[in-house]
């Protein structure tokens, strides 16, 4: 089964960019940290229920320090809810 690219609706908090919904969530293969990064600027977000902590485009895992974030996948809905977040904030 492909996993959908989940993006956070309510962006403007997070990035200042001007695209819609650029903000995806991805997940590490390894250990199943779950990141937001920016379509657009590439700036990552390590915890997505915190907008105060960006990490830098050589991105590794911050939980297992194992892959860098071209390895990361796409994340299922049931996963997103668990973090906090409902389905009208996601697309």
């Amino acid at each position: 089964m492909i996993k959908k690219n989940w993006h956070l609706r309510d962006k403007e908090k997070y990035c200042s960019c001007k695209k819609d919904a650029c903000l995806r969530f991805l997940k590490c293969p390894s250990c199943g940290a779950i990141v937001l990064q920016c379509d657009k600027t590439g700036i990552i977000f390590n915890n997505p229920n915190d907008t105060s902590y960006v990490q830098p485009d050589n991105y590794v895992c911050h939980r297992c320090e194992r892959h860098p974030i071209d390895h990361f996948g796409g994340v299922e809905i049931y996963e997103i809810e668990a973090l906090g977040f409902s389905k009208e904030q996601i697309k």
